[in-house]
């Protein structure tokens, strides 16, 4: 099954180096789309082995959208460019659409997190956020 990791980015020099080294050296084809960032994003990425396309809209939904007209692998991943996601948790997310259980699968980055990965006010702010969306 052709897997392709797929990072939206907007200015991400700080770690989109790390993220694209470790799915590249997983096997994975790694296709960054960069909505016009204004550091080194691109040249970064490009240079750790990453396919770059130069988002022509602006917006991650549409650097999505142009993405998904670009890409030809039987499953698209899609991932932030922060390093917020890990390769080794991806046969997680392959397992249930390989054997037929499903055709897609949302990953939760808050699953198996490590006490201290996120500040208070992010947890604050994820609850609040959580309550509005489910009114």
């Amino acid at each position: 099954m052709k897997t392709c990791i797929l990072i939206p980015t907007l200015n991400e020099e700080k770690n989109i180096g790390d993220v694209v080294e470790k799915f590249v050296e997983n096997g994975f084809k790694v296709v960054v789309i960069d909505g016009h960032s204004t550091d080194r994003t691109r040249e970064i990425a490009e240079s750790k082995g990453a396919e770059v396309i130069l988002q022509s809209g602006k917006g991650k939904g549409q650097a999505i959208k142009e993405a998904f007209n670009y890409i030809d692998s039987d499953v698209v991943i899609m991932i932030d460019g922060d390093g917020t996601y890990l390769p080794e948790e991806v046969d997680r997310l392959l397992k249930p659409i390989e054997k037929g259980y499903a055709e897609h699968v949302i990953g939760n980055r808050f699953a198996n997190y490590e006490k201290g990965a996120f500040t208070r006010l992010n947890l604050i702010g994820n609850k609040i956020l959580n309550f509005f969306f489910r009114l």
